[in-house]
């Protein structure tokens, strides 16, 4: 994977690391530290999707971004292997 990209899924330990990597930065670092407090107080798991992207909002609600899809997957432990 080229540096700086992130896969369909993405951990907790691994968006640490973006960020102290200097990888995540700004707007990015803001929408992973939002995605991690989510986590945190309770959700599941969080969708961060390109909101330029014609209908990606249609397509996450309508179940097209979980587990696959625009955008990536934050879990809070260990991506799935499946």
């Amino acid at each position: 994977m080229a540096p700086g990209m992130c896969g369909p899924v993405l951990t907790v330990a691994e968006s640490q690391r973006l960020i102290a990597d200097g990888v995540a930065t700004g707007g990015m670092q803001a929408k992973l530290n939002a995605a991690m407090a989510a986590l945190a107080g309770g959700v599941e798991q969080v969708r961060i999707a390109p909101g330029a992207a014609e209908g990606v909002l249609e397509q996450v609600l309508a179940g097209g971004g979980v587990p696959s899809g625009p955008g990536t997957r934050m879990v809070p432990g260990e991506a799935p292997t499946a």
